[in-house]
């Protein structure tokens, strides 16, 4: 069993502790003072919406919680600004991460699970675990685990996540980041597809009740609908 110190604690902190807590001691850092005094009541929102309960620990005390730690699971958000992932909060992070490790003790085991561009975790000498979830079903059981890595043997990634081999697939950090990047681009496209069609059948005053009738539209303006 391993420690494990999640910090963040959003949708993706929330799933990767759900998904590892029966196997490992989950601990949770967020900076948020709602969101920790929430952990520690048991009463997060994503919890009490989908009506989930798993054991976790909870910490204000982030210096004090790496010592007693052996690996550490970054999951903040890095949302997009003008084109680019803001990824600066998870490069402090892991600078102050690593400027609390003892010199004469192993570096810590340290993972990223938010989204970020490819080559970011091999120039930081990381691992990345990105979590597949949806806003929906943020705590069901994933159909993959994608673990990337540039040092670690595969017994080693297997221990950690012995639970779920079947459905691990281990790649190097860029090769597993960017198997990330292209996901989301799929839902992001997919998003997009389905935000056309709403778009038509507002225009062409589709409804769920009517949407099997003969349309009222010919072919060639329907065609054209598309096509905006």
């Amino acid at each position: 069993m391993a420690k494990i110190l999640i910090i963040g604690a959003g949708t993706v902190g929330m799933a990767v502790g759900h998904l590892l807590s029966s196997r490992h001691q989950i601990t949770y850092y967020d900076n948020d003072p709602v969101v920790t005094y929430a952990l520690q009541a048991g009463r997060h929102p994503l919890l009490l919406k989908h009506a989930v309960d798993f054991d976790y620990k909870v910490t204000e005390h982030l210096g004090k919680t790496l010592k007693d730690v052996n690996r550490v699971l970054i999951a903040i958000p890095t949302p997009s600004m003008n084109g680019y992932l803001y990824t600066q909060p998870v490069s402090e992070l892991i600078q102050l991460i690593r400027s609390y490790e003892k010199v004469d003790s192993p570096p810590l085991n340290i993972a990223v699970c938010s989204t970020v561009d490819i080559g970011f975790c091999l120039q930081r000498g990381v691992d990345y675990f990105p979590q597949f979830t949806t806003d929906a079903t943020p705590f069901a059981l994933p159909v993959r685990l994608i673990y990337g890595t540039d040092s670690k043997s595969i017994t080693e990634v297997f221990d950690f996540l012995d639970d779920y081999r079947s459905k691990l697939f281990m790649y190097s950090t860029q090769d597993a980041e960017l198997v990330k990047l292209g996901s989301n681009g799929f839902l992001a496209t997919k998003l997009g597809f389905f935000e056309t069609i709403n778009e038509i059948a507002v225009q062409s005053h589709f409804t769920k009740e009517n949407f099997r009738q003969p349309s009222h539209l010919p072919y060639w303006q329907v065609t054209y609908l598309l096509t905006l």
